[in-house]
């Protein structure tokens, strides 16, 4: 049997393999809850942009006054949700960078409370608390992320 033990590579402390770990779950949360929410809320978006084009290019009507009848508000919560998604991403894709970690906790908290605070997304508070447990695994994985003593090195 050969073995397999790498002499040259480092061990990670327990914290830190933890926090990787939380890091990791939370932005698959991150990417999946707000995907599915994306993909629902799609059609909410689908009418007033159909009427935008149909202005714009059927109607021969100039874009800035087309642009000025289309209501905004609608876009607040698919730009959150690809937001989230966003956050997710670079909290799996950067969860090994140390320095990364202060980031993805400020854009947890960020978008937690602003997700926590909107008005007219959901009425049960229950959802919203289920909402922002990816934000309170990434963040508690950032933290302890930072926290975690750093490896040291092997020299010889």
């Amino acid at each position: 049997m050969k073995d397999k033990s790498n002499p040259g590579r480092r061990k990670r402390s327990p914290l830190r393999r933890e926090a990787l770990r939380l890091k990791l779950l939370g932005g698959l949360g991150l990417i999946a809850w707000p995907l599915y929410e994306l993909y629902i809320r799609i059609d909410a978006m689908a009418g007033p942009l159909r009427m935008f084009f149909d202005m714009a290019i059927g109607e021969k009507v100039p874009v800035c006054r087309v642009i000025s009848y289309i209501d905004w508000s609608i876009f607040r919560a698919p730009l959150y949700l690809v937001c989230c998604v966003a956050l997710g991403a670079l909290a799996i894709g950067l969860r090994k960078k140390r320095a990364a970690s202060l980031w993805l906790l400020i854009g947890c908290a960020g978008l937690g409370v602003y997700g926590y605070l909107r008005e007219g997304f959901f009425v049960l508070r229950t959802v919203r608390a289920l909402e922002a447990v990816p934000f309170i695994v990434v963040g508690l994985g950032s933290i302890l992320h930072l926290v975690a003593q750093p490896p040291k090195k092997h020299r010889g």
